[in-house]
C-alpha cells in the first residue's frame, strides 16, 4: 500500500491524471489499482513508473525526491536514474538560487550524463549545464552542451520532442552565431525541418529566415537565396522591416556572386521601400552597402552613386534622432567610399573616426577587419605609424585560430616593406621586437 500511495501523491502533486502517467507503460486501471493497493506493484512497474515520474517533474520544472530503494535494490539501472535525477536536481537548484556553479562540477556533470546515456535525463543534464556555462560567460561549452543534448533528443523521439527541439535550437542560435559555428547551426536546422516536414507539421518562417543568414555566412550563396524565398513563400504577412531585411540580405548575396548591377538595383529598390518609414540603420546599410558593391565587385562609371551615398552616409550619422549600432563601420564605409574616389585625406579622416569609436577591447576581428579596409589609405599616404600602433595594441593570445593567422599575414605583409616606409624608428624597433616573440 505505501508504494501505492507515494505514486499518487507523486501524480496528484505533478497534476497528472492517470492516464496521461500510464500512457505507453502501463493500462489506467493496473495503475489504478497499484495506487490504491489492490495489486502488488512489481519491480518492472516500479523502475517504469519511476523513469515517468521523474521526466515528467524534470518537464514542469519541479523539484522530484522520490526513491523506491528497498524494491529495486539490486537495479543497477535505477541506481543510475536515481543518480542522474540527482545531479539534475543539483543543477536546478542552483539555477533557480543563483548560485555559481563551478566549472569543474560542470565538466564532471557534463561528462556523467553521456556515460550513463539515461535518454531524455541525460538530455536534460546536459541542457542545465548548458544554462549554467550560459552563466559562467562559456559560450563555447554553453554550445557543446546544447549541442549534445540536441543529439539525445534526435535518439530518444520521445513525447513533445519537437517542441523542445524547437526551443533548444532558438537557445543556442545567438550563441552559436557568436561563435560562428554556421555549420552546425546549419546542420541542426536542417534536421528540425527535415523532422517537421515527416510530421506534417508547420514550419515556422523564421527558420528559413535563419538558414538563409547561416549559409551566407558559410558562403553557399545559393541555398542562402532558396531559403529567403522560401521564408518568403511561407510567410502570410511580411513587414516593411522584415521585407527590407530580405532584400538586403539578397542583396549582398547578388554582390558576392558576382552580380554587382542586380545588387545595386534591388538595393536601390530597398531605399526605395523605406522613403516614408524611418528605419534609418536599414537605409544605412543600403548605402554602406551600395559603395562596397561597387568596390568588391569593380564597377566602373560609378562614381557620383558612390559620392551620393557617402553624402546619405554622412547625413545620418550627424542626424541626432539615428543611433547606429556599429558607428564605426559606417565610419569606415564612407573611408572606403573617398579611397574608391581617390580622395586619400578624407579618406584618412572617416577611417580615424572609426578607429577612435571602435574599443581596444572589442572583437579583435571586427578591429582587425578595419584595419585591413583602412591598409590601403594609410599606406598610399605613408602614415603606418598609427596603424602598426594599433596593431600592437590587440591582444594576440586572446584570439582564435583563424584571427591569429590573418593577423600575422598582415604583419608579415607590413614587415616585408617597412623599411621602405618612414614610420618611426623606435616604432620600427618595438615593431620588430614583437614579431620575433610570436613568429
Amino acid at each position: 500500500m505505501i508504494y501505492g500511495a507515494l505514486i499518487k501523491n507523486k501524480r496528484e502533486y505533478l497534476n497528472v491524471d492517470i492516464t496521461e502517467l500510464s500512457d505507453g507503460i502501463l493500462t489506467p486501471e493496473l495503475l489504478r489499482n497499484i495506487e490504491t493497493g489492490k495489486v502488488r506493484l512489481l519491480p518492472e512497474s516500479a523502475f517504469t513508473i519511476y523513469k515517468r515520474l521523474v521526466l515528467i517533474a524534470l518537464e514542469k520544472n519541479l523539484p522530484m525526491e522520490l526513491h523506491f530503494d528497498e524494491l529495486l535494490i539490486g537495479n543497477f539501472q535505477y541506481r543510475t536514474y536515481k543518480h542522474s535525477n540527482a545531479i539534475c536536481q543539483t543543477l536546478r537548484n542552483g539555477l533557480m538560487n543563483e548560485q555559481e556553479l563551478k566549472h569543474e562540477l560542470l565538466q564532471e556533470f557534463f561528462e556523467q550524463a553521456l556515460d550513463a546515456n539515461v535518454g531524455l535525463l541525460s538530455y536534460y543534464i546536459l541542457k542545465l549545464c548548458g544554462d549554467a556555462w550560459e552563466k559562467l560567460n562559456r559560450a563555447d561549452l554553453c554550445c557543446d552542451a546544447y549541442f549534445k543534448a540536441i543529439d539525445l533528443l534526435l535518439e530518444t523521439k520521445g513525447k513533445h520532442f519537437l517542441d523542445k527541439f524547437e526551443s533548444d535550437l532558438s537557445d543556442i542560435t545567438k550563441h552559436a552565431d557568436h561563435l560562428r559555428r554556421y555549420d552546425d547551426l546549419i546542420n541542426y536546422y536542417s534536421l528540425y525541418i527535415e523532422e517537421k516536414q515527416n510530421n506534417a507539421s508547420f514550419i515556422a518562417p523564421k527558420f528559413y529566415f535563419n538558414l538563409g543568414i547561416f549559409n551566407k555566412m558559410t558562403h553557399d550563396y545559393v541555398d542562402s537565396m532558396k531559403y529567403i524565398d522560401l521564408y518568403l513563400e511561407h510567410s502570410k504577412s511580411v513587414p516593411t522591416s522584415t521585407m527590407t531585411d530580405c532584400m538586403i540580405l539578397k542583396s549582398s548575396i547578388y554582390s558576392k556572386m558576382g552580380f554587382g548591377e542586380q545588387a545595386l538595383a534591388l538595393y536601390s529598390e530597398t531605399l526605395n521601400l523605406l522613403k516614408s518609414t524611418d528605419y534609418d540603420l536599414r537605409r544605412s546599410m543600403c548605402y554602406s552597402n551600395s559603395i562596397n558593391t561597387v568596390i568588391e565587385n569593380q564597377m566602373p562609371g560609378k562614381d557620383q552613386m558612390i559620392a551620393d551615398y557617402i553624402g546619405d552616409l554622412i547625413q545620418l550619422i550627424k542626424s541626432d534622432s539615428v543611433i547606429l549600432e556599429d558607428k564605426y563601420n559606417e565610419l569606415g564605409n564612407i573611408g572606403q567610399g573617398y579611397y574608391y574616389l581617390n580622395q586619400l585625406n578624407e579618406s584618412h579622416d572617416y577611417f580615424i573616426k572609426a578607429f577612435k569609436e571602435i574599443r581596444l577591447d572589442l572583437n579583435s576581428k571586427k578591429e582587425l577587419q578595419l584595419i585591413l579596409e583602412s591598409l590601403p589609405t594609410f599606406k598610399d599616404l605613408d602614415k603606418l605609424d598609427f596603424i602598426i600602433t594599433r596593431l600592437l595594441s590587440l591582444d594576440y593570445p586572446r584570439m582564435d585560430t583563424n584571427t591569429k593567422k590573418k593577423y600575422l599575414e598582415l604583419m608579415r605583409g607590413i614587415q616585408d616593406t617597412l623599411d621602405s616606409t618612414s614610420v618611426d624608428k623606435a616604432l620600427k624597433t618595438k615593431f620588430s621586437i614583437y614579431m620575433s616573440t610570436i613568429s
